[in-house]
């Protein structure tokens, strides 16, 4: 996972914030970990689901703690407890943690299919959401990095966000002027699987 965190460097010399996405923090984890250590001037935000915020009152209350359901539809995040190594490591390396409704993360999907004909899954699309519902703090006029970790998204879930894409046109107005995409970068998987497919993953920068 770190790996993602160094390519996030090399590649982008200018980026002051990274978000990403956290379920049980393996992710966020190493992302935060390698880029402290090389740039400790670049704040890492994770985000979660407000309906499976695990890790967020992991850190709130100083302890790992089992949440009793979770409801969301990034079903990629929908983790009840976060990892003990994890929960060190986002204690210490990430700046803060925030969370985004499912209509938010519904927003974002749909922002990012009709601007940027990508899909992402809700997992995926938790960082852009979060930036454009104005979450992540002091980043107008910056360069921020969202981590967008997935395409996988459940067709009903896509025909859901499209069919319901009426309801958020005004919303849509609002947050969308907040934000402008600059580019995307493909994740590259290590030498050892460059045979295999791609990773998934795309770092896209928002100004």
């Amino acid at each position: 996972q770190g790996t993602i965190g160094l390519e996030i460097l090399n590649q982008l010399e200018n980026v002051d914030v990274v978000v990403v996405p956290i379920g049980g923090g393996g992710l966020i984890s190493g992302v935060a970990f390698a880029i402290k250590q090389m740039n400790p001037r670049v704040r890492v935000y994770g985000v979660q689901a407000q309906g499976a915020p695990s890790m967020l009152n992991a850190v709130q209350d100083d302890q790992i703690e089992t949440l009793g359901k979770v409801q969301t539809i990034a079903d990629g995040i929908a983790v009840k407890t976060p990892g003990n190594n994890t929960f060190e490591l986002v204690k210490q390396y990430v700046d803060g943690i925030v969370t985004v409704s499912d209509d938010e993360i519904a927003l974002a999907i749909l922002t990012l299919l009709e601007q940027q004909k990508l899909i992402a899954e809700g997992a995926g699309a938790v960082p852009v959401a979060a930036v454009m519902a104005g979450k992540i703090p002091d980043i107008e006029g910056k360069n921020v990095c969202c981590l967008l970790s997935g395409g996988n998204i459940d067709v009903t879930i896509l025909s859901r966000v499209i069919d319901n894409a009426g309801n958020h046109t005004g919303a849509a107005a609002d947050a969308q002027h907040r934000i402008r995409f600059d580019e995307f970068i493909h994740s590259m998987p290590p030498p050892f699987l460059r045979e295999r497919p791609l990773s998934g993953e795309f770092l896209c920068i928002v100004q």
